[in-house]
Order: C-alpha cells, then structure tokens, then sequence
C-alpha cells in the first residue's frame, strides 16, 4: 500500500512538474476595421485547432492556445522550442453583434471576424421631397 501511495505521488508530482514548466506567452495580433466588422490575426504557431479557446464575456475576449507536448514514442535530440501556451484578452468596443462571432484556423492563424450590430453600422439618410 505504501509503496502504490508513493507511486502515485510520484506521478501526480511528475505531472505538476510538467504544468509548471510550460511558459505563457502573449501571441502577436493584428486587428482591423471596417464599417462592418472588426478583425482579428492571431499568431499561435505549434496549436493544433482543437487547443485552441476563445471566449467572450463583459465586454473582453480571450485568446488561449496550447502546443500539443512531444508525442509519445518520440525522444527529443535537440529543443530550441519550449513548451508554450499563448493567452491575451482584449476589451472590446460595444456595438458589437455577439451571436454572429465566428473564426477560421488555418495552418497556426486564427481569424477572428467580430460583427457590427446593424445600429452601430453606418447607414445612408434618404431625403424625401415635399
């Protein structure tokens, strides 16, 4: 039974090693503006899709991503690349149209498209003659 306690201790010891060593990084953004949307480029190079999160909530959006670890079977000969996580949030403009958020990941970009509401977008005054 001691021996099982110290066994498991041992692996869920191994286990916060392995969390504590990850680094966080903030990941380069590029934002743009139209009249229609705002957009957002978000560099996450080594994140797989599924490790990818974004999450909107009073008025802020969060960008997190995870480098999936070495896979296993796989021994590593040389490391210029840490294990990394990439987070950063932003405080956003209100006007926005939440429920029609939506994003693209391709080859480690996310693309972030952040709708207007239709009031907060410009809209032509037709003048009517007398």
């Amino acid at each position: 039974m001691r021996n099982e306690m110290q066994e498991t201790r041992k692996t869920e010891n191994q286990e916060v090693e392995k969390i504590e060593n990850r680094r966080t990084v903030i990941p380069a953004v590029d934002i743009y503006e139209n009249a229609r949307e705002l957009w957002m480029e978000v560099d996450l190079p080594g994140v797989r899709e599924q490790d990818v999160e974004v999450n909107f909530e009073k008025q802020a959006i969060r960008i997190a991503g995870k480098v999936a670890p070495v896979p296993e079977g796989w021994r590593r000969t040389l490391r210029e690349y840490a294990p990394t996580d990439y987070e950063r949030s932003f405080k956003l403009p209100s006007g926005l149209d939440v429920a029609k958020f939506h994003a693209e990941f391709e080859n480690g970009v996310l693309t972030l498209h952040l709708p207007k509401s239709a009031e907060h977008q410009p809209h032509k005054v037709v003048i009517n003659k007398k």
